[in-house]
């Protein structure tokens, strides 16, 4: 039997009230355990394309990245990493993707952003938007591609903010921990949230009822946090 650790969505995430259970001899109702987690964030799958071709979309990437996040030159040399890139060939078309990392002083997350560059000949889909077909898309008509989020497109948002609440990430995670009422939170990772905001995510189980566990996070630059309870894991045969 396998297990499938449950992680909640930073978009989907609303407040719960936590669900009182009855006491167990000396277990607290809010004393939690760790339980086995291996994350799959920040893993860079592949190299820097370097070909005119990928150079060329990186320009392009790079330039609608900045201006959709008002951020110069200065801020993107400084807070971002770009770690790999290239083009895929899929059934609409060829797209172009790269993996690049967001950080600020000690905090940082692995991000991936996509979109198409030419469209399979042929292709029917999205007629109203009026995009070429069988030719390489101009800046202009992918930025079209990217703010009608078609063809699986996605240029992440970052806050052009450099600023961070928590010297570390034990700082943040204790606050977590406080704010949760639990005794620890554990499995801590680094993701980008709605707000554009570096993320800390934990959780952990509770020790005095099977499957249940709370699944909690902070914002590492407003301080905001929030937390939910459900299982911790599906089970599949």
């Amino acid at each position: 039997m396998r297990k499938k650790i449950l992680q909640t969505g930073l978009v989907a995430i609303t407040f719960l009230p936590f669900i009182a259970c009855r006491k167990q001899s000396t277990i607290k109702n809010n004393e939690v355990d760790c339980i086995e987690y291996t994350p799959e964030l920040d893993t860079i799958r592949r190299a820097m394309c370097t070909t005119d071709l990928c150079n060329q979309y990186l320009a392009v990437w790079k330039d609608l990245f900045m201006k959709q996040n008002n951020i110069d030159e200065n801020f993107f040399e400084k807070h971002i990493t770009l770690h790999g890139s290239g083009i895929d060939d899929w059934n609409d078309g060829e797209s172009f993707g790269i993996y690049y990392k967001f950080s600020i002083g000690w905090a940082s997350a692995t991000i991936y952003d996509q979109f198409i560059i030419k469209i399979a000949s042929g292709n029917g889909f999205y007629p109203a938007l009026n995009l070429p077909r069988g030719q390489y898309l101009t800046e202009a008509q992918i930025d079209t591609v990217i703010q009608h989020k078609v063809f699986s497109a996605k240029l992440d948002t970052i806050a052009n903010s450099d600023i961070l609440l928590y010297d570390s990430t034990k700082e943040a995670l204790d606050t977590l921990i406080k704010k949760t009422g639990v005794n620890k939170l554990c499995n801590a990772t680094l993701s980008v949230g709605e707000k554009g905001h570096l993320i800390l995510s934990a959780n952990a189980q509770y020790a005095n009822k099977e499957n249940y566990c709370i699944f909690a996070w902070i914002d590492l630059q407003n301080g905001t946090t929030n937390a939910t309870n459900g299982a911790c894991y599906l089970t599949t045969q």
